[in-house]
């Protein structure tokens, strides 16, 4: 629901935030129209699912979850889901990231001939890395030493 509420209404409002719970789930993402608008549905799930006479949120939660199951097999039976507010990903927890590295990059105003400037500014990139991998981070420091340029 936080995805459909992100771009459906809080891209929408000047500060960005939208709310929206269970309960509105009938005044909020029923409402959204076209089906491609829903978050989950690209073009081409929007035609095949056209082709069902599903044009809107609303109509495609008036669908069983096995219908939609049998024509668009698991990603029919999510959107189904999707379109009562009820979203069953498993959020996991202890997430370890696959890289045990840390970058800097940088989009630099100008270009830098001298020597002595190019220095400064790798200088600082480099302690910007060094902070971040100071210890914030369990289990990653002193891993590897490697800068590319």
């Amino acid at each position: 629901m936080e995805k459909l509420a992100l771009d459906n209404a809080a891209k929408k409002t000047p500060n960005g935030i939208a709310e929206c719970h269970y309960e509105m789930v009938s005044e909020t993402i029923w409402n959204i129209h076209p089906i491609n608008e829903m978050w989950g549905i690209g073009q081409r799930t929007a035609a095949n699912i056209y082709r069902l006479g599903i044009d809107s949120v609303y109509s495609l939660s008036t669908n069983s979850a096995q219908s939609l199951k049998r024509t668009h097999r698991i990603i029919g039976e999510q959107l189904f889901y999707y379109a009562h507010g009820i979203d069953q990903s498993i959020i996991a927890q202890n997430y370890i990231p696959l890289s045990n590295s840390f970058s800097k990059s940088q989009i630099l105003d100008r270009d830098y001939i001298d020597q002595y400037e190019i220095e400064v500014v790798i200088r600082e990139m480099a302690d910007q890395v060094a902070i971040k991998r100071s210890g914030l981070v369990d289990g990653i420091k002193d891993k590897k030493r490697h800068i590319t340029i």
